[in-house]
């Protein structure tokens, strides 16, 4: 389909040389919608939606709708559900977009919020790379293979996290191979170290997961 819609554009608008196509507002809803998927064939579909965008060149944008589930909305496509917990497809998504553009990577954005538009925007004053080590105060990183990133282990993490309610935000290191992509958690999700933490997700996740 995309090869025939390339030819097609470079005939009506008379172009010899390709036609740079940009795919927007792609997604799969997910349930309780009636027609969506669950979680984890949500992120399959991802994987295999990237895959075919990527093996032509002149396909330099995907964009996926959208980021996060509003409440009222009746489009449930994001990434992280209503309540912030993190889809399967928010890690899936992490680990393509740092594939194709390591420079992929969490910011800290110091800004302004930009109201006199019908809708607000922010507009970005300070751009900057987070000290992301483990330190005493630094935040509590938990370490997981890519691979382990299904619905079930997702959600029972989710549950140990909220288990530990404190004010160390969590950073999420999903290892595959040798590279390394770390994903901030969301504030609903702060924890407080403790042994009983460490023990839960090492249960988990394996001794490996902290530490």
């Amino acid at each position: 389909m995309v090869p025939r819609l390339e030819s097609s554009l470079k005939k009506w608008f008379h172009r010899k040389s390709a036609v740079p196509i940009w795919i927007t507002e792609y997604g799969h809803e997910t349930t309780p919608d009636p027609k969506g998927v669950d979680y984890q064939t949500q992120s399959d579909y991802m994987k295999r939606a990237f895959a075919i965008a990527a093996r032509y060149s002149y396909v330099p944008m995907f964009v996926w709708f959208v980021l996060h589930d509003d409440q009222g909305d009746p489009w449930q496509s994001g990434l992280i559900a209503e309540d912030g917990t993190l889809k399967p497809a928010f890690f899936t998504f992490a680990d393509i977009a740092y594939q194709f553009d390591p420079r992929n990577a969490i910011v800290i954005v110091k800004g302004r919020v930009d109201r006199r538009d019908e809708s607000p925007k922010l507009v970005a004053r300070e751009v900057s790379s987070p000290d992301l080590s483990v330190g005493a105060s630094g935040p509590f990183v938990v370490s997981m293979p890519v691979q382990r990133c299904v619905g079930p282990v997702v959600d029972r993490l989710h549950e140990v996290l909220r288990s530990h309610p404190g004010l160390a935000e969590v950073h999420l290191r999903l290892c595959n191979g040798r590279r390394t992509t770390v994903v901030r958690l969301d504030d609903k999700l702060r924890v407080k170290p403790s042994p009983g933490l460490l023990a839960d997700l090492k249960q988990l996740l394996g001794p490996a997961c902290v530490g």
